[in-house]
């Protein structure tokens, strides 16, 4: 909950929001110092998220950079990420999570990996790169 973070006393220059509710937001600016850099990832939970006078004040006065980074999207009915593992879970081929990781590659094979997950070339629900 917001209110276990609000007590921290501690601050810190780089602050990920991975929620996407107007209390993580909230969360996520008061615990950045000063000039921190907050990463926005989380997808927005609902239509209600606000910015609000005061955090809008707090942004401004902390003289916080704020960056957004796209990480999926969730439609019933799109082809998504989301959408495939839904399905996926949903017809038990998923019996544990390391069913979950569809495609191995090895980092020479990176750019394979990334052109299957930007043009969805084949179903995949997760991706691991191995590192040599």
């Amino acid at each position: 909950k917001y209110s276990l973070y609000s007590n921290l006393n501690k601050t810190f220059n780089k602050v990920i929001e991975a929620v996407g509710t107007n209390e993580s937001f909230s969360c996520a600016i008061d615990i950045a110092n000063t000039e921190a850099k907050i990463i926005l990832v989380g997808n927005p939970a609902n239509d209600t998220m606000a910015l609000n006078q005061r955090l809008y004040w707090k942004i401004l006065r902390k003289q916080l950079m704020l960056v957004g980074s796209w990480n999926s999207e969730f439609g019933k009915h799109s082809k998504s990420d989301w959408k495939i593992v839904l399905d996926l879970l949903n017809s038990n081929i998923g019996d544990s999570f390391l069913s979950l990781i569809s495609h191995r590659f090895s980092s020479k094979d990176l750019p394979k990996a990334l052109d299957i997950m930007k043009n969805h070339r084949e179903n995949y629900c997760k991706i691991m790169i191995f590192w040599e």
